[in-house]
């Protein structure tokens, strides 16, 4: 049975069944429409049975709204409004039509160099930006790539985004995010920097051009473990096509000890662009 739903006079979901894209563990996300402008929405509603006693989820739900609308770049989903109608809370967002850096990966496997570039740039270009907002993901993994018709990649999903100017609504010890992409720190339930994105953004681009990450186990504590102690398996071995330079960049983002990590963002854009630009003269003079 169809069950329409409006939110603050403006904003529907004509079928929630029908129209659910995505099931979280905070919220669910729905395809909608803005009855202003005509134009699809995506819809994330935080699930009412979480919200009573538990005001921390309300808050993290509030602020990926203000980290949204704190950021304007072509590659992060655009903010359209942050909505309490009704005891519900709602977060509306432009509507990618495509599918995810997840669901790519799963259909293909490992991907080209100059693909897994053409992906990996703008993310990092995002996050650049990101970072210099003070805003760090903490949950940058596949599924929180969206990649349009196009092909080109947005960033989603700042809902355990750290603001800093913001209050701390987490304890040390507590680990927000997906185990798969966390850093070490992460796994250790220490304070995060920008730092772990780095790491995360690592993994994302080893798993592109690998087909697999490069720290997996069976459970939770598995892999946490094998983050912790394992040691990156060669990627010249899995991605013979990956250059010297690009390898070591990947190396770079991956170290264990965050503190011979490279540092920033940027580093890791600029890193990026110079690869592409040196994978594009090698083809144009083949």
């Amino acid at each position: 049975m169809s069950r329409r739903l409006v939110i603050a006079n403006r904003f529907e979901i004509g079928d929630e069944s029908r129209d659910l894209l995505n099931r979280g563990s905070v919220g669910n996300v729905y395809r909608g429409l803005d009855t202003q402008t005509g134009r699809p929405v995506a819809v994330k509603m935080l699930k009412p049975d979480l919200i009573a006693g538990n005001p921390e989820l309300v808050a993290r739900f509030i602020r990926e709204g203000d980290a949204l609308h704190q950021l304007n770049h072509p590659n992060i989903v655009k903010m359209i409004a942050a909505i309490q109608d009704k005891g519900r809370y709602y977060l509306i967002t432009e509507y990618i039509h495509g599918s995810s850096l997840r669901e790519l990966l799963e259909a293909r496997g490992a991907l080209p160099v100059p693909e897994a570039l053409e992906i990996a740039i703008p993310v990092a270009s995002a996050l650049t930006h990101a970072h210099q907002h003070g805003i760090i993901h903490r949950d940058l993994k596949p599924a929180n790539i969206l990649l349009a018709e196009d092909g080109t990649p947005y960033l989603t999903d700042f809902s355990v985004a750290y603001i800093a100017d913001s209050t701390r609504l987490t304890r040390t010890g507590t680990r927000l995010g997906t185990v798969n992409y966390f850093s070490p720190e992460a796994c250790n339930g220490e304070r995060l920097d920008e730092r772990a994105d780095v790491w995360a953004m690592g993994v994302i681009l080893y798993e592109m051009l690998t087909g697999s990450r490069p720290f997996a186990g069976r459970t939770i504590g598995e892999t946490a473990m094998a983050i912790l102690t394992r040691p990156l398996p060669a990627l010249s071995r899995l991605c013979p096509e990956a250059s010297p330079t690009l390898i070591e960049l990947i190396e770079g983002m991956l170290e264990k000890d965050r503190y011979k990590r490279i540092p920033r963002m940027q580093l890791v854009e600029e890193g990026l662009r110079l690869e592409a630009a040196l994978y594009r003269r090698g083809s144009a003079s083949r």
